[in-house]
This record gives C-alpha cells, sequence and structure tokens, in this order.
C-alpha cells in the first residue's frame, strides 16, 4: 500500500464545546513506532481518542488506509484495524485473564490459536490464565491490556501511558515488551510521559504543546534538540540521561 497507514491532518477535536487540538497533523507509515510527547494538557491522549472517535472532532480528517475514520463508529475501530489500549480502566477486573482475552477478539477468530499465539507473546500471563484479573499486579495488569489489544491482530495499536504508575523496573519491562510487539509487524502510536525512553525506541516523534504540532523529527533527532529542553523539561535530555 502507498501513502501512511494513519494520517492526521489540521485536527481540531475536544471535549464539550472547548477544543484541546488545534491543528494537529501527523502521519504513521506502515511498521513504525510513532511517539506523541509534551507537557501535560498539550493534547496526547486527545488523539488517540480523536482517532477513535470518542470525542467531538470540529475540523480536519483522520485517515486510515486512504478512508476517512469520522464516520466510523468506535465498536467499528477493531474490525477495521485499529486497536486501543487506554491509561486506565484497560481491564475488565471482574474477569479472569482468559476471559478479557476473548472480550478483545473478532467474531469468527479460532480463539484457541490466537490465544496460544498471544500467551506466547505474553507467558507471565499463562499460569495466571484463570485467575480474576483484579488480582493482577499492575504490571501483569498492564500486559494483560497489551494482550488484550492484540486479539484482533490490529495494524495499528494505540497506547496511552503504558509506563503510567508503574516502578522504574516494571516501566522498563513494559517498554521491551512494546518493541516486542513491533517485531510482529504491529503498527504502533505511543503516547507516553516518560520522554526519553519512548524517543529512544520510536522511528518519528512528534511534540505537543497546547495543542498544537511544535516539534516533529527521529527518535534521535529530539533527543539531541535543544529545544526539547526550552520547551517542557527545564534542562536538557543530553544531562538528563
Amino acid at each position: 500500500m502507498k501513502g501512511p497507514l494513519l494520517s492526521i491532518e489540521n485536527l481540531h477535536a475536544g471535549y464539550g464545546d472547548a477544543d484541546v487540538l488545534h491543528g494537529v497533523s501527523l502521519d504513521v507509515s506502515h511498521r513504525e513506532i510513532i511517539g506523541i510527547v509534551g507537557p501535560n494538557g498539550a493534547g496526547k491522549s486527545t488523539v488517540l481518542n480523536a482517532v477513535m472517535n470518542l470525542l467531538q472532532v470540529r475540523g480536519g480528517d483522520i485517515r486510515f488506509r486512504g478512508n476517512s475514520l469520522l464516520r466510523e463508529p468506535t465498536e467499528r475501530m477493531m474490525a477495521i484495524g485499529i486497536s486501543y489500549v487506554p491509561q486506565v480502566s484497560n481491564v475488565f477486573p471482574s474477569l479472569s485473564v482468559y476471559e478479557n482475552l476473548i472480550v478483545g477478539a473478532l467474531e469468527g477468530t479460532d480463539l484457541k490459536s490466537r490465544i496460544d499465539e498471544i500467551l506466547q507473546l505474553f507467558p507471565v500471563l499463562r499460569p495466571r490464565f484463570r485467575m480474576r484479573s483484579g488480582a493482577l499486579s499492575g504490571g501483569e495488569r498492564q500486559m494483560l491490556a497489551f494482550a488484550r489489544g492484540l486479539m484482533c491482530n490490529p495494524s495499528l495499536l494505540l497506547l496511552d501511558e503504558p509506563s503510567a504508575a508503574l516502578s522504574p523496573v516494571l516501566a522498563y519491562s513494559v517498554f521491551q515488551k512494546i518493541r516486542e510487539i513491533h517485531e510482529t509487524g504491529t503498527t504502533m502510536i505511543v503516547v507516553e510521559q516518560n520522554v526519553r525512553r519512548v524517543l529512544q525506541m520510536c522511528h518519528r516523534g512528534y511534540v505537543l504543546d497546547s495543542g498544537k504540532n511544535a516539534l516533529t523529527g527521529t527518535g534521535m533527532e529530539l533527543l539531541e534538540n535543544p529545544q526539547m529542553g526550552q520547551l517542557y523539561m527545564g534542562g536538557s535530555f543530553r544531562e538528563s540521561r
């Protein structure tokens, strides 16, 4: 396929009567990891919510495989190849690991085969297969959220703050797992507060500020860009490594 897998053009969107995004544009090519970073309130998570049609888009367009998503209902996104792992409420705590995985599958999926594939990628879930998800540790719940998001075999996986509220050790394991998921051929957009980590692993990054594009470049270009420290780190990334 020619052209980007996902393109966002001059997006104006928000909640209620207030816009959070003021003309954001970005594109995602096949098999890329795209990082979206920026200060609190910059509109990072709002971009993902707009892709999933969870809020009001008042201007611009979002196209997936060349087709506009603006009229696609949220419940159709998995069927067309987009899966979303939100920051919170990303598993059903009263359901078992197995039941959570089933919820993430498309109708007609060979469940046994797909679950076997998923458990090879997330072996930590195998001994907890029948455990209620609410009893899992924070890191295990995040792995289950990833696994459930992959059950529909998406072309594009959206991850919102995957390392939030995790210890440094668990956050490291989450970023390692993102690399493994990418190696299976999945394209990803990762919204993340751990700027250094996500820029170290992404192919390209977009920095938002006040709902607008501020900077863009490869992950390494942004890590070395002195404007990053001026924008919202209060110092250079070179100094913080």
